[in-house]
């Protein structure tokens, strides 16, 4: 989480295909469960990474991949994140395909499967279903998610499953739900409950572990807390506030960062806010709206 996915991405990924290699190849059945889980996990994983890189046909084939070992033995909660995951790169495509299921279909069907889930994976699609509504214009279905999010985080307090056991991607802490929500404020066109929620992401963000901060939430974090500055007229602010992203270095200018951008550059370009500073900043957004992807074909699925 702490690193860029172009650091850890290719890696893995060479792992995956050793796994693969030995999934191939036949196994002995007692080593069967314990190599599809690893499989299902790793492949989730690489499913996030192209996310993140914007290699969004290779993510949905990961996420399959990861949803198909998960069935096989009986693991629920993986077979629901893995699904949760593939809901959330269709609903990042730019142009869908008429095949494509849609977002909020599929997390219902991701929860039904989570059931009483004793992990974070609950509350992670809540969070996803919020959002999915709220980019659907459903606002009051997205402020009811966000609710039983809540009530979910409450529920798991201090424990999880064992996809929280292991960490990083699979563990969907409070510091990024609350980035979530500051982006689905954003969509439900309120400033002010997504500035709080930003601010809230940020703290933990800044405050807490090392390896529990993710580049990438703090970053659209720090741009949806400008975003929200923008909405409510204090430029100056955003403009404080967008700074650190500007400022990163091209391998973590990452593919989820474009909507936070455009956001952003819109709300700069309403026609309350035409000063200097803002058209400046909206300059400065376009130089910046590139991202940094893994060449085409080296993603081995």
């Amino acid at each position: 989480m702490h690193r860029p996915a172009t650091v850890w991405f290719r890696p893995l990924a060479g792992l995956w295909q050793q796994m693969r290699s030995v999934l191939e190849a036949g196994t002995h059945p007692r080593q069967t469960k314990d190599l599809y889980l690893l499989g299902g996990m790793t492949s989730v994983v690489l499913a996030h990474g192209c996310h993140v890189v914007g290699s969004r046909d290779q993510g949905l084939v990961l996420a399959r991949t990861a949803e198909t070992l998960a069935s096989a033995i009986g693991h629920p909660e993986l077979q629901a994140w893995a699904l949760g995951t593939r809901a959330l790169i269709i609903d990042s495509l730019e142009q869908k395909s008429p095949i494509d299921a849609r977002p909020l279909d599929l997390v219902e069907q991701a929860l039904a499967l989570a059931g009483r889930s004793s992990g974070t994976a609950l509350v992670r699609l809540r969070t996803y279903q919020a959002r999915f509504a709220a980019h659907a214009g459903a606002v009051e279905v997205a402020r009811q998610a966000q609710a039983r999010a809540m009530q979910v985080r409450d529920a798991v307090g201090a424990g999880g499953s064992d996809l929280d056991a292991v960490g990083g991607i699979l563990h969907f802490e409070p510091a990024k739900q609350s980035a979530l929500d500051a982006g689905i404020h954003i969509l439900c066109r309120a400033p002010r409950l997504a500035e709080r929620a930003a601010t809230a992401a940020i703290t933990a963000y800044e405050n807490g572990p090392e390896h529990e901060r993710s580049r990438g939430d703090l970053a659209i974090a720090q741009l949806d807390l400008a975003t929200a500055q923008a909405a409510c007229g204090r430029v100056d602010a955003a403009v404080d506030s967008v700074r650190p992203v500007l400022a990163l270095d091209e391998a973590d200018l990452i593919a989820p960062l474009v909507p936070s951008l455009r956001r952003l550059a819109a709300q700069l370009g309403h026609p309350r806010l035409r000063g200097r500073c803002a058209v400046e900043l909206r300059d400065e957004i376009a130089e910046h709206s590139g991202v940094r992807a893994l060449p085409a074909g080296t993603i081995p699925v």
